[in-house]
């Protein structure tokens, strides 16, 4: 105790030595903490030929000394630049990890495929991951600043979701915008955050700053993605002043151009996916998906509700992804449950989509629970593939009996058949006996009429009954059709959102909110259920006209984009101009069709 009083007496009158021990300590202890790693990482992910690129060896959780500079990757030359130690602080819990930085410069034009390599630490053997760079062709530019957009394929198919790139090149600007996107047919999804880097491109140094975005093809058709546009001030040095004392101390003066670079727009040729062996089930969910299946609890009886968890993984569109409806059966009722959605990746081009289902067995006997496949179709391989959740089967009894009740006859026999004070007669009701044998008792009868507490409680349970059913009738009723409850809620939503929009505000969602309400209160759907496929699907099975159908979908484009584009969120004139006209030909359409609601 006497050696801590000392420390911690030290340690106040030397405040920054204890800081320094303290971190001593930690550094010590990180490593302990997390289980060690390691991973390749470069700081781009596309490079031009000839062009360098830092690619780092991130050992975490270790300690890691020495030098890797013997990195066998084909392709590539590597200059060793050193190691620098960071502390990193994942979810509250703190690591060392350690960076062996690499200069990589491409020699070719093919794509870099870094290995895997196993790190040796003391008797650790540390296993990295593969990467990928993709190599492009160089271009040549003498501007002090230009952008590049980057695509990494000519073809796509409608529904399919992948990666572009816009990358700045400068050596010196500021208040740089987020790049604007012109896209025909495609609809802009997820950004991940830029990303800066340093290059070397003719002897000097440049910095290079990565957006990425997904994007998900809408339409067929030869489509352009772009042009990229982005504005910025370029700051360019002026002739220093020979004998300018405020120059020479500093340093020599900027000029601030306020300009707009852009880069020129990518062609794709986008189609649908093909009609050959296309299954039944294909509802145009475009990816590589994998599909797992679990339910709880495995036994129950009739009536009881049980959880069905399903489980997607896969690369595409997954985030957004739904499953075809149950099929109905009179075995059971199916109810939609909470969703889930956890990207591995920025972009949301790959992760896990979690549903569940809440379903209530009407039948007893062993079930098996019909949940829908998923039919994808696979652009990389070309072909239709179906993912199922797997063969569950659930064990469903029958209902628990519940306690008999006495019946009206019973009890009209035992108060009619009571004589005296000893005993019951013959037929009498349980009730009327037990009074019977307490004596001086009235027969239970008797007091049914002068005692309204007692007729309650024995009509309580058959009330008890009838509420039970009467709430699960309603409740199935409004499962099967719950619109009509709510859809004098949505024509006032309606209303709302076209003041709004007549008043001229700049409010995108009010334009969505007044066409999807518009819609919703015709089709007895939830407004917030429709999109594009939504509208045009329901609108065709009502038998709008073609042309009608078609303007609506292309005013579902032109909303999506602004909503989802960096830059354009707001509804300018023409095209609060533009939602009032649609839905006053929908409107027009519907009083055609001989349906005014």
């Amino acid at each position: 105790m006497v050696g801590m009083g000392r420390c911690i007496r030290m340690l106040a009158r030397a405040p920054m030595r204890g800081m320094a021990i303290a971190c001593l300590l930690l550094g010590f202890a990180m490593p302990c903490s997390m289980a060690a790693e390691a991973r390749m990482e470069t700081d781009r992910d596309v490079v031009e030929q000839g062009e360098a690129f830092i690619l780092s060896l991130v050992i975490r959780g270790a300690q890691a000394g020495g030098q890797f500079n013997n990195l066998p990757i084909p392709g590539l030359q590597l200059r060793y630049l050193g190691a620098v130690n960071q502390i990193e602080n994942i979810h509250g819990q703190s690591s060392m990890q350690v960076l062996h930085r690499f200069l990589a410069t491409p020699e070719g034009t093919n794509d870099i495929a870094i290995p895997r390599f196993n790190i040796q630490l003391g008797n650790q053997t540390l296993v990295t991951e593969p990467l990928v760079v993709r190599v492009v062709p160089r271009e040549a530019h003498d501007e002090p600043v230009w952008i590049k957009l980057l695509v990494d394929r000519d073809s796509a198919v409608v529904g399919e979701t992948f990666p572009i790139e816009a990358q700045l090149y400068f050596k010196s600007v500021k208040d740089v915008s987020t790049p604007r996107l012109d896209l025909d047919g495609f609809v802009l999804g997820k950004a991940a955050e830029p990303r800066q880097a340093a290059t070397v491109r003719g002897g000097e140094q440049w910095s290079v700053l990565s957006w990425r975005f997904a994007v998900t093809a809408s339409k067929a058709g030869d489509l352009k993605i772009g042009p990229a546009e982005a504005d910025l001030t370029l700051l360019t040095e002026v002739q220093r002043q020979a004998g300018n004392v405020f120059d020479d101390f500093f340093g020599p003066p900027r000029k601030a151009k306020r300009m707009t670079v852009k880069a020129p727009a990518r062609t794709l040729r986008v189609s649908y996916p093909p009609a050959a062996r296309r299954p039944s089930g294909f509802a145009g969910v475009v990816g590589r998906f994998r599909m797992s299946g679990s339910f709880s609890p495995e036994r129950v009886h009739v009536g009881d509700p049980v959880t069905v968890k399903v489980v997607v993984q896969g690369e595409g569109g997954i985030e957004g992804m739904e499953l075809p409806p149950w099929p109905d059966t009179p075995t059971l009722r199916v109810y939609p449950g909470t969703n889930g959605f956890a990207a591995s990746d920025p972009l949301g081009l790959a992760g896990t989509r979690t549903l569940e289902f809440v379903i209530v067995p009407e039948r007893a006997g062993k079930v098996r629970l019909p949940v829908p496949s998923l039919v994808s179709y696979d652009p990389a391989a070309r072909e239709y593939r179906t993912a199922t959740a797997g063969e569950m089967i659930l064990e469903v009894l029958d209902a628990p009996p519940t306690a008999p009740q006495p019946a009206n006859g019973a009890v009209g026999a035992g108060a009619a058949g009571l004589g005296g004070t000893n005993g019951a007669a013959a037929g009498e009701s349980p009730g009327a006996a037990w009074r019977a044998s307490k004596g001086a008792m009235r027969p239970a009868g008797g007091r049914w009429g002068r005692d309204g507490w007692i007729a309650w409680l024995a009509a309580s349970p058959w009330l008890g009954w009838a509420a039970v059913l009467g709430a699960r009738a309603l409740k199935q009723r409004l499962a099967n059709r719950p619109q009509p409850v709510f859809r004098g809620a949505w024509r006032e939503r309606m209303h709302e959102a076209r003041r709004f929009v007549e008043a001229g505000t700049d409010d995108l969602g009010a334009c969505g909110e007044l066409v999807r309400c518009r819609l919703g209160t015709w089709l007895d759907r939830d407004p917030g259920t429709i999109n594009r496929d939504v509208a045009l699907r329901e609108l065709m099975n009502r038998g709008m006209d073609q042309s009608m159908v078609g303007e609506v979908g292309q005013w579902f484009e032109a909303w999506e984009s602004r909503r989802f584009a960096p830059g354009r969120h707001g509804a300018d004139e023409s095209f609060r101009g533009e939602t009032l006209r649609v839905v006053a030909r929908i409107e027009r359409a519907m009083q055609g069709m001989g349906d005014g609601k």
